[in-house]
């Protein structure tokens, strides 16, 4: 750790220190990833798992609850779905356009909506990261930078869940549960 970096006077140690946090956070937006594994990950997550965790299960069903999703199964279906359909279309322009009959799908990607008036930026893009789609229309979806939304639908999904059962205990306990 106190070699000096070639061609450089810093320590290896004042590296790290300085551009690490960086790097990791533009690395977090830059890399790419393969929904094909992550699809993988999240079904072993959301049904496998429970079935042989019966606490993960009651996770699980609180997640949807207070999502109101009817089932993991109904989340994971969703967002296959999703990466069928730009298999299909062009996506190059980062639109969705759900069916007029398909109430509940627009309600699942409503919950995954930034609202712009809302917008406030930070340079991990929180809130981006948070709703990584943007509703210019009706039944009409745009990714913002469709990693945001592959992180959301499956890296952030512990997260929240997370938040999700904080936020039914915190109404538990007031009684309103």
């Amino acid at each position: 750790m106190n070699q000096k970096l070639p061609k450089n006077n810093m320590k290896a140690e004042e590296f790290i220190k300085s551009y690490m946090p960086d790097c990791l956070k533009s690395h977090n937006i830059e890399a790419s990833r393969d929904y094909r594994l992550l699809m993988i990950k999240c079904y072993m997550l959301l049904i496998e798992f429970p079935k042989v965790n019966t606490r993960f299960a009651q996770y699980i069903d609180e997640f949807c609850k207070e999502r109101d999703i009817p089932s993991a199964e109904y989340y994971l279906y969703e967002i296959f779905l999703t990466f069928l359909e730009m298999g299909k279309e062009d996506f190059s322009n980062c639109r969705m356009a759900i069916g007029k009959n398909q109430k509940d799908a627009c309600r699942f990607y409503d919950s995954l909506t930034l609202n712009p008036s809302n917008y406030q930026h930070d340079m991990d893009f929180l809130m981006m990261k948070e709703k990584p789609l943007i509703k210019t229309g009706p039944n009409i979806y745009n990714f913002m930078f469709m990693k945001m939304f592959l992180d959301k639908a499956y890296t952030g999904l512990l997260f929240d869940m997370k938040d999700s059962l904080v936020k039914r205990r915190g109404r538990s306990h007031n009684g309103l549960c």
